[in-house]
C-alpha cells in the first residue's frame, strides 16, 4: 500500500496535472494507494504524523515541493519504518536537484512512478534540525538558515508575484526581484558561532548563515556545494564582513558554487553549531518560517530519512 500526500497548490497548482497523471499510471499497473490531499498549511505534518503513529512499515509518497517535503518530514513519528518516495512539483524543487530526480517529458514520470510501484535502490540520508532560542524545534531536509536568505523565504511565502510567474514558469524571476528588495532592506548584524570542535568565532556584519544537508537553497543557489547528505555534518555557509554591494557578486557567483573563495564567504563542517546574533533576524527551515530569532542551535540528525532513487 502506497500513502500519497499531495498538495494540490504545489506550483500554483501545477502538482494537479501531475497527479491526475501519476494516478492513469497507478491505475494502470494495479496498485493499491490512497491519496491523502493538504488543505492548509502544515497539513502535511498532521497527514505524515497521523499515517505513522503506531505503524510498523509505511510508504509515504510526496506529491508536493521542499515544503510539503519538510512537513512530512516533521510529521514522521520514526518508531515507524518510512520510506519516501518523491514527484517534485514545487518551484523551488531543491531536494529533487540534489539527488537528480527528475521528470521532464511523459516518458521520464512513467518511469520515476514505476521506481516508486517497485523501489529497488534506496538512499539513507540525513537531515537537520533547528532548535530556536524559544525552545522549539523544527526538522529540515535540504537546509536551515538565518538572516538574508531566510527573509528571502518569508517574503516568498506571502508573494502574489510568485503565484502569477509560477503559471508563467518564471519562478526564477521572483527570487530575484525579491532577493533585490531583501538587499536594500537587509542590515547586515554582529554575532558569534560555535562549533562542535571548540571554535568560538566572532561575526562582522552578518548578512546571513545557511546549514546545509543538501548543496542547493532558495532555487539553486549552491551555497554548500561540498555538502554530503550521508556524512552525519551540516556544511555552514557563512556570509559576512561584507557590505550589500558585495553580496550581489557572491550570489551570482553561488548560482554555480563558486563563491566560496570569495572575500567574506567561509564553508565550516560540522554536526552541531549555535549561531548567535545581536539583533533578531528570520530563520526558516526548507524555505518554510521559523519565525525571527536572535539564537539558533542547528544539528544533524545521520541516516534517518530512507528515500526511493
Amino acid at each position: 500500500m502506497l500513502d500519497f500526500i499531495i498538495n494540490p497548490k504545489s506550483r500554483s497548482g501545477a502538482a494537479n496535472g501531475i497527479w491526475e497523471k501519476t494516478k492513469k499510471l497507478l491505475d494502470q499497473h494495479e496498485v493499491r494507494y490512497d491519496i491523502h490531499k493538504t488543505e492548509y498549511a502544515g497539513h502535511a505534518v498532521k497527514i505524515a504524523g497521523e499515517l505513522t503513529a503506531g505503524q510498523m512499515n509505511r510508504t509515504l509518497v510526496v506529491v508536493g515541493g521542499d515544503g510539503t517535503l519538510n512537513e512530512v518530514l516533521n510529521g514522521i513519528d520514526w518508531k515507524c519504518n518510512v520510506i519516501l518516495g518523491y514527484l517534485p512539483t514545487g518551484s523551488g524543487n531543491d531536494f529533487a536537484r540534489s539527488m537528480g530526480i527528475t521528470y521532464d517529458t511523459e516518458h521520464n514520470l512513467e518511469q520515476a512512478v514505476k521506481k516508486i510501484i517497485h523501489p529497488s535502490r534506496f538512499r539513507i540520508l540525513d537531515y537537520g534540525e533547528v532548535k530556536t532560542d524559544e525552545k522549539e524545534s523544527r526538522r529540515f531536509l535540504v537546509s536551515s538558515g538565518i538572516g538574508f536568505d531566510a527573509a528571502v523565504c518569508h517574503n516568498l511565502l506571502h508573494s502574489v508575484a510568485k503565484k502569477i510567474l509560477n503559471k508563467v514558469h518564471l519562478t526564477k524571476l521572483c527570487y530575484i526581484v525579491i532577493g533585490l528588495k531583501q538587499l536594500i532592506l537587509t542590515k547586515p548584524v554582529g554575532g558569534t558561532l560555535k562549533l562542535d570542535d571548540g571554535r568560538n568565532i566572532n561575526l562582522n556584519k552578518v548578512a546571513f548563515v545557511s546549514a546545509h544537508v543538501h548543496p542547493y537553497e532558495g532555487g539553486g543557489f549552491c551555497f554548500a556545494p561540498k555538502a554530503d547528505f550521508e556524512d552525519g555534518k551540516l556544511d555552514l555557509c557563512v556570509v559576512a564582513d561584507t557590505g550589500r554591494i558585495h553580496m550581489i557578486p557572491v550570489l551570482l557567483a553561488a548560482l554555480f558554487g563558486k563563491h566560496t573563495h570569495m572575500a567574506g564567504v567561509n564553508i565550516y563542517r560540522c554536526r552541531n553549531a549555535e549561531i548567535c546574533l545581536k539583533e533578531k533576524k528570520p530563520v526558516h527551515a526548507d524555505g518554510e518560517s521559523c519565525g525571527i530569532h536572535k539564537k539558533i542551535n542547528v544539528s544533524c540528525i545521520s541516516r534517518k530519512v530512507k528515500v526511493i532513487i
